[in-house]
This record gives C-alpha cells, sequence and structure tokens, in this order.
C-alpha cells in the first residue's frame, strides 16, 4: 500500500507524508479486508502524532438481487504542530460520500483498489473549509 497526503492550514502548519509499506491484508469469515500504512511525523507517537492511511472493505452478496457488492471506509491523518498539539483535519474513505457527499465534505483524492486485474476508485474526503487545503491518494495492490 501507498499513501500520498498532503496537508496545508494557512499560516499555521502543514505536513506532508509520502507513506509506503506492505500494509495490513487480514481477511475475516464476512469477506472484509483491511490495509493501514503510518509513520510518526508530529510529536511523541501515538494515533495523533502519526500521519497514517487506512482502509477497510467488504465484499458480500445482496440476497434479493444476487449481485456482489463492494461496502468500503477508511480515514487519514497527516499532522503538524499546531497550538501545541499535533493536528490534522483529517480525511475520509466512505462508500456513502461518494454515492451521495454531505454539503461540508469536498472530494480531494482517490484510492485505487486493485485485485487480480480488477480496479476499483473509492473517494477521499475532508471537510469543505477555506483555510485548509488537503490532497490524499492512495493506491492498493493485493498480492
Amino acid at each position: 500500500m501507498n499513501a500520498v497526503l498532503s496537508e496545508t492550514y494557512t499560516g499555521q502548519g502543514s505536513c506532508s507524508s509520502n507513506l509506503n509499506g506492505t500494509g495490513v491484508l487480514i481477511p475475516n469469515p464476512s469477506c472484509g479486508f483491511s490495509a493501514e500504512v503510518r509513520e510518526l511525523k508530529c510529536g511523541g507517537g501515538g494515533l495523533f502524532g502519526d500521519a497514517y492511511f487506512e482502509v477497510s472493505w467488504r465484499v458480500f452478496k445482496e440476497n434479493d438481487t444476487n449481485l456482489y457488492k463492494l461496502r468500503y471506509n477508511g480515514s487519514g491523518y497527516c499532522p503538524y504542530p499546531f497550538f501545541g498539539f499535533c493536528y490534522s483535519v483529517g480525511y475520509f474513505v466512505q462508500d456513502t460520500y461518494d454515492y451521495s457527499p454531505p454539503s461540508y465534505v469536498i472530494q480531494i483524492g482517490s484510492v485505487s483498489l486493485t485485485s487480480k486485474g480488477s480496479n476499483v476508485q473509492l473517494g477521499v474526503w475532508t471537510l469543505d473549509a477555506p483555510v485548509f487545503n488537503a490532497s490524499a491518494s492512495a493506491t492498493i495492490n493485493i498480492t
């Protein structure tokens, strides 16, 4: 999994991170999977000091239609010092945002999920605020 994150809070701080790694792929009985990469960027570590990007997805067969469906969600964070704390506005991956985004979020990038030659594009979203300039993208190759 590779993820590129960038965030600038006008006049306050910025973060950029290029996260590369094998990620974590954990299948479970309900055909759910997750992948995550992270890197220490700010402060003493832990969730609020790490730049990270994670995506979870599940494939299932819908009983009514016999169609296979994909549900997914995830989050990301690219922190920088902000009034003594590590801060990022944060990023969201959410299937419902891709189909009907709420008015308070904007799309800032995408996730490319590839397995056995098939590719799915998922949106990456963040809060719509004029003082933030953010971008986030990721590539997940399942081998």
